[in-house]
């Protein structure tokens, strides 16, 4: 019985220790689009910051987040999706607060 449960509880701990590892992306090409998605998966707000500005130095990095947040996607995905489905929250919430949203306000009380 004892054979059966430590058998068990490394199963689940190994089990558990392979959910919590991050993927590790690897780019194809060289192109600054595939970049900034592989650092988008795997690196850090400033590494992203970085792979960011190195799409035109002189710009401000505002513009260029809003340029990456809403018009690159990886793999199909929105850039800050991918981040997210990646797990790389801190990059996916910095893209992210740079997407255009669409807000309708409807007056239902003017019907």
């Amino acid at each position: 019985m004892l054979k059966v449960i430590l058998a068990v509880s490394t199963t689940l701990v190994a089990t558990t220790a392979l959910a919590d590892a991050k993927k590790d992306f690897v780019a194809t090409d060289n192109s600054i689009e595939t970049r900034i998605c592989v650092t988008a998966a795997n690196g850090t707000v400033p590494q992203m910051n970085k792979a960011v500005r190195s799409i035109r130095p002189r710009a401000a990095t505002s513009t260029l987040y809003r340029l990456v947040a809403n018009k690159l996607s990886c793999n199909g995905y929105n850039v800050g999706d991918w981040a997210m489905q990646a797990g790389n929250l801190p990059v996916a919430n910095k893209i992210n607060s740079y997407r255009n949203t669409r807000v309708e306000i409807i007056d239902i009380a003017a019907r």
